[in-house]
């Protein structure tokens, strides 16, 4: 744009040979003026959608069923659940309003607290996100954010997955505490000594948007998803348990 301008400047022809060389200099000025409003608007505009990216609002949709903190389940409870189970049938799931999908998701999360033992309820909530994310657990609350777009599209298996992988990171993050709690020659134990490599990853965590392949081959990430393949066949087995008791 500013070469562009120049050219529209200098292509002028200048008739005056005795002030040529004081047009020049104006000339030379006014393409340099042109050159720091450019340069301005662009950077204004920079300004403004970093902050809109930043600062935009966030729209986040909580599960109705309530987040809740147990050690175990009997029996009697899961067989409570039973409609919750069976909505993550795919011809089920592919009904379902995204709300009704939240629902399900928080019975299943309060049972990955249990079963996990994390000292906290862990609570599902639908948020907008970029497409690449999954989702993503966020300690500081203890909260599961879970892209909507992919609770409205993907299938059951794929998110159930998800919700797992990122329950299993809040178990992860109370093991990290446990270890920084402990003395030197404690941290000799082989459960300790296994934990190390979570610890420094914890510090050093490689984000997805910055290094995806450093991201995916933590140690942490692929726990997660080793846990998170394991734990749905765990929740497929039981559908189809019931769907046999059922029949």
């Amino acid at each position: 744009l500013t070469a562009g301008y120049a050219f529209l400047i200098f292509r002028q022809k200048i008739k005056s040979k005795t002030r040529r060389k004081a047009i020049v200099l104006r000339r030379v000025r006014k393409v340099f003026d042109g050159l720091h409003c450019c340069v301005g608007t662009a950077l204004a505009v920079f300004a403004i959608l970093c902050f809109v990216r930043v600062f935009r609002p966030q729209i986040y949709v909580p599960a109705t069923v309530p987040a809740t903190y147990k050690t175990s389940y009997t029996d009697a409870e899961l067989l409570e659940m039973k409609t919750d189970f069976m909505r993550l049938t795919e011809s089920s799931w592919n009904t379902l309003t995204l709300q009704e999908k939240l629902n399900s998701l928080q019975v299943v999360a309060n049972l990955e607290q249990a079963y996990l033992g994390v000292p906290q309820t862990l609570t599902v909530v639908a948020a907008d996100m970029e497409q690449r994310m999954c989702g993503y657990y966020r300690d500081s609350d203890w909260k599961i954010y879970m892209n909507k777009a992919h609770l409205e599209t993907k299938s059951a298996e794929t998110v159930l997955d998800t919700l797992c992988h990122e329950a299993y990171h809040a178990y992860q993050k109370r093991q990290v505490e446990v270890y920084c709690r402990v003395d030197e020659r404690t941290r000799n134990l082989l459960m300790f000594r296994e934990l190390e490599s979570d610890f420094w990853e914890s510090i050093f965590y490689a984000d997805a948007s910055t290094n995806y392949t450093a991201y995916y081959t933590q140690g942490i990430e692929r726990d997660a998803r080793e846990y998170a393949k394991k734990r749905v066949k765990v929740y497929e087995r039981l559908v189809e348990q019931l769907q046999e008791e059922g029949e």
